[in-house]
C-alpha cells in the first residue's frame, strides 16, 4: 500500500477490464470527479465511484469498493473486502475491519458489528428474529431483553426503537401491514 495522488491514478495505464494499473502492480478504478486528500493510501482491487472524497490520511485495503457520492473523513482506516455504498459519510478517525458492507439505508442497528434489528415497516420493527410494533416492543422490551439477550442490551434497544420512531414521523415508509392501533 502506497501513498498515490490522483493524477498518479489517473496517469497509470488502464488494462481490459478498465482498471489504471499502477507501478507496484495493483489496480485501480476510479469515477468520476474523485477527489483524493492528503497521504492517503490504497490497497490493491480500490474502486472508487463517482464523486467520492477522501479526507486525508485515509487507508483503505484491498478490495474495497466506495459507491457513488462516499464521504470519508480524515484518517479513516477501512480494511480489506469493505464495501460502502452510494452516500455513505463517515466523519473522522473512523476505522471499519475487514469483510464489511455498509449502505445508507433507513435505519438498522448493529453492535460489535453484528446486525441487531431494523425497521420493518411503518410503525414496526423487527429485533433479532421478532416482528412488533414500536408500541409492543415498548411495552415488553425488559421481557424480551431477558428471554433473548443480556440485559445489558435493553437502553440500546430503547435507543433504536425511540430512533426508528422519530425517523419514521419525518420521513414514512410506504411498505404497509395491518399495525396494532396505538389507542
Amino acid at each position: 500500500m502506497k501513498f498515490r495522488t490522483l493524477k498518479e491514478i489517473q496517469d497509470a495505464p488502464i488494462n481490459e477490464y478498465g482498471w489504471h494499473v499502477l507501478d507496484n502492480g495493483d489496480w485501480v478504478k476510479l469515477g468520476n470527479w474523485v477527489e483524493l486528500g492528503d497521504g492517503g493510501k490504497l490497497g490493491d482491487r480500490v474502486k472508487l465511484g463517482d464523486g467520492v472524497e477522501l479526507g486525508n490520511g485515509v487507508k483503505l485495503g484491498n478490495w474495497v469498493e466506495l459507491g457513488n457520492g462516499v464521504k470519508l473523513g480524515k484518517w479513516v482506516k477501512l480494511g480489506d473486502r469493505v464495501k460502502l455504498g452510494d452516500g455513505v459519510k463517515l466523519g473522522n478517525g473512523v476505522e471499519l475491519g475487514d469483510n464489511l458492507s455498509l449502505f445508507n439505508t433507513r435505519p438498522i442497528m448493529c453492535i460489535y458489528g453484528k446486525y441487531i434489528g431494523n425497521e420493518y415497516c411503518q410503525g414496526s420493527v423487527r429485533i433479532g428474529c421478532e416482528v412488533h410494533t414500536i408500541i409492543e416492543f415498548k411495552k415488553q422490551l425488559h421481557e424480551l431483553c431477558i428471554k433473548h439477550c443480556e440485559l445489558e442490551m435493553e437502553s440500546a434497544f430503547r435507543v433504536f426503537l425511540e430512533t426508528v420512531e422519530k425517523y419514521q414521523k419525518k420521513f414514512p415508509i410506504h411498505k404497509t401491514e395491518v399495525i396494532e392501533n396505538e389507542s
